[in-house]
């Protein structure tokens, strides 16, 4: 465990954002730092001393080696032994969690327990973006919840009021999807994670607006290869962060969902609710960590019951499941 941790020394720029009333501060000493994945229309910069309902630290510090480790461990550069190993440690302390991220990047994440306070130490500014998106997705998850809503680790894409849920496993491919639908005419509303809530008969989906993710392995499945004129490319990631997007902002609902299943010979089909669900209840513990209780079961099978869910394999050609999308 390091004895001393200098995090900066150099003046925290101070940024805000409004998350159903609720206010996120974000302090860095990298003042582009927030801007690099959020649209800067739902981004302020203001007086340090505004106050708001979670806070999020995000520092550059040079006290913290900013090499990427490709091994489970790192070795002490001060025994050429071996035997001197740091591991990954959490521990509490003044009832915050504090996570020593030796591996894979040489990283410190202190949370409290309630997600109001979270600080982020690096050395390397792609992790700290990593890290930061992380801990904001886990604050929105939190407010999202209490005010009624069930987060989904699921991309969104909508047309008019009509919006489309694409679900699936990590590197199923919903962000790409989602940017292909998006150069085709849709609206862009998330890649990685919604918030579902039903109003009246219809459920209605919020998110943030955080810029498409596109992983390098996936940029010959785009549609149109403009990413790299309009993208900040992540080493750590091995992704690129594709600015310029417009939001939906618009009050959209959802009209279908699409699982994105990764076996190449499962063919095109409507789930069954009970597997509908399945897939829902996997999707809702991405991000937050959160609770699947009584009340959100009912929910899962209230959503299944109104919304179908059709099974398509990754193997389906684009232009095929965007006539799936577009049939009434």
């Amino acid at each position: 465990m390091p004895k001393r941790i200098i995090p900066c020394t150099k003046t925290c720029t101070h940024y805000q954002i409004d998350l159903l009333g609720k206010k996120i501060g974000i302090n860095t000493n990298c003042p582009e730092l927030p801007l690099v994945f959020l649209d800067k229309s739902i981004v302020s910069e203001c007086e340090q001393t505004s106050i708001e309902d979670y806070n999020i630290t995000a520092l550059l510090s040079n006290s913290i080696k900013s090499e990427f480790v490709s091994d489970d461990v790192v070795v002490s550069e001060n025994d050429d032994s071996g035997d001197d190993i740091f591991m990954n440690e959490t521990f509490t302390l003044c009832e915050k969690q504090i996570t020593l991220m030796t591996y894979p990047n040489n990283s410190i994440i202190c949370e409290e327990k309630n997600n109001t306070s979270n600080c982020i130490v690096s050395g390397n500014k792609d992790v700290l973006v990593f890290y930061l998106k992380k801990v904001l997705k886990k604050i929105a998850a939190t407010v999202y919840v209490q005010n009624g809503y069930i987060p989904i680790h699921a991309g969104a894409v909508a047309i008019g009021k009509r919006c489309f849920l694409l679900l699936g496993d990590s590197y199923a491919g919903k962000s790409t999807l989602c940017y292909n639908l998006y150069l085709q005419g849709y609206h862009y509303i998330n890649d990685d994670i919604v918030f579902l809530k039903k109003e009246l008969n219809h459920w209605s989906v919020k998110s943030l607006s955080i810029y498409p993710n596109i992983r390098e392995s996936a940029v010959n499945y785009l549609i149109n290869l403009d990413i790299f004129d309009n993208s900040i490319y992540s080493e750590y990631q091995k992704s690129f962060s594709v600015h310029g997007v417009r939001f939906n902002t618009e009050d959209v609902f959802v009209e279908k969902m699409i699982y994105i299943c990764q076996a190449d010979n499962d063919a095109v089909h409507i789930l069954d609710s009970k597997r509908a669900a399945e897939v829902i209840e996997n999707a809702i513990n991405e991000h937050g960590k959160i609770q699947v209780n009584q009340s959100i079961y009912r929910t899962i099978n209230e959503l299944v019951q109104d919304i179908e869910c059709i099974n398509c394999n990754r193997s389906v050609s684009f232009s095929f499941l965007a006539e799936q999308l577009n049939r009434p």
